[in-house]
């Protein structure tokens, strides 16, 4: 997976937010309030954009993650507008009182802290090792819903805050400023990455790697545990 460092400096007033175009980030149509940055998900169907929330890594730890504000294009605006959540946006394009329109993309930066939370969370862990078509989102696209102001963050972090919830903490000088709450957002798009699995010291299969829709694992690491532990059968034998 991809790591990127954005602008350490982020002054940003959010008046309102709603949908650009982001390259391989998947659109739905009906996003369900729970999507969140770090949820563990099951595609259902078909489809690449359905997906079921299937769970949440307890974090011991913060996580860096990346935050840019992105303007919208015409494309961008059309899908945002397909969605539900731009029904109960209190903001539209074209306001005369809001001259540019923009939305906040969130990425997973700490992908070896957030692979060592779901190691650690044996529910979480025997859950990806025995499901299907199991994986975790790692890139949002998002808008807030009511108007709010971000002063002066500098790094910006996944948190864990009780209750099986995630924000984002917005900090400078190593205090934090600010928090972001999932539930005060319109999530309207997301990224899913799914699990790379190899074998640990102690000869069980764990989480080792993250890769995006489409990608396959570096050898010798598998997207399916139990592959590990055919591999591991076979020369024991």
């Amino acid at each position: 997976m991809r790591y990127r460092f954005f602008i350490s400096t982020l002054g940003i007033t959010l008046l309102f937010m709603s949908c650009a175009s982001t390259k391989q980030l998947q659109f739905q149509k009906e996003v369900s309030s729970s999507i969140a940055l770090g949820v563990i998900v099951k595609r259902e169907g078909a489809l690449k954009n359905n997906v079921e929330i299937k769970g949440i890594p307890a974090l011991s730890d913060k996580l860096r993650v990346a935050i840019t504000e992105k303007a919208f294009s015409q494309h961008t605006w059309a899908q945002y507008k397909k969605a539900d959540v731009y029904s109960k946006s209190t903001v539209k394009k074209g306001d005369s009182l809001i001259p540019t329109t923009t939305y906040f993309e969130v990425e997973l930066v700490d992908d070896i802290g957030y692979i060592a939370a779901i190691n650690k969370d044996q529910n979480i862990l025997t859950y990806i090792r025995n499901g299907k078509k199991g994986g975790a989102i790692t890139k949002v696209a998002m808008v807030p819903k009511k108007p709010m102001t971000i002063n002066a963050g500098t790094h910006f972090f996944l948190e864990d805050i009780g209750n099986k919830t995630y924000a984002i903490g917005v900090y400078e000088k190593g205090n934090r400023i600010a928090q972001l709450m999932f539930s005060e957002m319109n999530v309207f798009k997301y990224q899913p990455s799914y699990f790379c699995f190899g074998e640990s010291d102690t000869h069980e299969a764990i989480v080792m790697d993250l890769v995006e829709e489409g990608k396959s694992c570096k050898r010798p690491l598998r997207k399916k545990a139990k592959k590990v532990a055919k591999e591991k059968s076979i020369f024991d034998y």
